[in-house]
């Protein structure tokens, strides 16, 4: 079976081009832009990296999923249980698993 070849081989990346259609958006001298991104930074050698964060996680028990708000309720889903989110970001547990 013969091997197949990639139609473009990028070597790096310029930046976000948020103004051509993504599809459109074809790789020049090996290098190219991105249609979206978020949270990164590119070097002078066009290669991404993630942009570090900042401060701590309100909620550091993580696997928070399922948001929903109705503008003055909020609430979540952690794990298996679901809670409610305060106003002053303290959490309250309205059912668990």
């Amino acid at each position: 079976m013969p091997k197949t070849q990639p139609m473009f081989e990028i070597k790096g990346f310029r930046g976000k081009n948020n103004l051509a259609d993504p599809a459109r958006i074809l790789p020049s001298e090996g290098s190219s832009f991105l249609a979206e991104c978020r949270d990164v930074d590119i070097d002078d050698e066009f290669m991404i990296h993630r942009r570090g964060g900042f401060g701590s996680p309100i909620f550091p028990g993580g696997g928070i999923h399922s948001l929903w708000s109705n503008g003055d309720i909020c609430l979540f889903v952690q794990g298996a249980d679901l809670k409610k989110l305060n106003s002053d970001y303290t959490t309250q547990g309205l059912f668990p698993g």
